[in-house]
């Protein structure tokens, strides 16, 4: 373990990137950041995980493994646990299936207690043999100063490329919490 683990909690953003994604970093109903249960298990999931320069890439690398690991998808509209009770499912029961919008309020819950810019996408996806809505989460990497793709429904699925294509974003599209859809991100998605 990592002798002063505050360097996994401590955000690599410039002070103009942390004004700008102000309120990618911020809590939310069912994305809570620095909740005590997700931060202990960030700590466990960084001190076995992480080698080398701890960077934001190297840390949401760490998240959407463990997460896309952990987490067995389930067909439900809307969310039902958030990320907090996401979490507690996963540790505490063998049945932790959850919907794209509960995966994804735990990844942006994780990402944003370590100091990493993120937010919901959502969208009407193709996912080969029929569309859907779908929520996925989205991270600011600085050092490739752009945002990456976290759909962690499936233990297949891979960094910053989902195997579903976008079909539309009328009436979706990016937001900071799915408990407001009213409050946009000012964000294009790019598929």
């Amino acid at each position: 373990m990592a002798s002063n683990i505050s360097i996994y909690f401590k955000s690599s953003l410039s002070d103009s990137l942390k004004k700008k994604y102000v309120n990618y970093l911020k809590s939310t109903p069912n994305c809570p950041n620095n909740n005590e249960k997700i931060t202990g298990q960030i700590i466990k999931i960084f001190s076995t995980n992480l080698t080398g320069k701890i960077t934001s890439y190297s840390k949401s690398v760490a998240i959407f493994n463990w997460v896309k690991q952990k987490e067995k998808y389930d067909f439900y509209e809307n969310t039902k646990w958030g990320a907090v009770k996401s979490l507690d499912r996963i540790l505490n029961t063998k049945d932790a299936n959850m919907n794209c919008a509960d995966h994804s309020h735990l990844v942006n819950a994780m990402l944003r207690t370590v100091g990493i810019p993120a937010f919901y996408g959502n969208a009407v996806c193709d996912f080969g043999s029929d569309n859907f809505p779908h929520y996925w989460s989205m991270a600011y990497i600085e050092s490739s100063s752009k945002w990456v793709y976290l759909d962690a429904i499936h233990s297949y699925y891979k960094y910053d490329n989902p195997p579903w294509k976008i079909v539309s974003t009328n009436g979706r599209g990016a937001f900071y919490s799915v408990s407001d859809l009213k409050i946009k991100a000012n964000i294009k998605l790019r598929r």
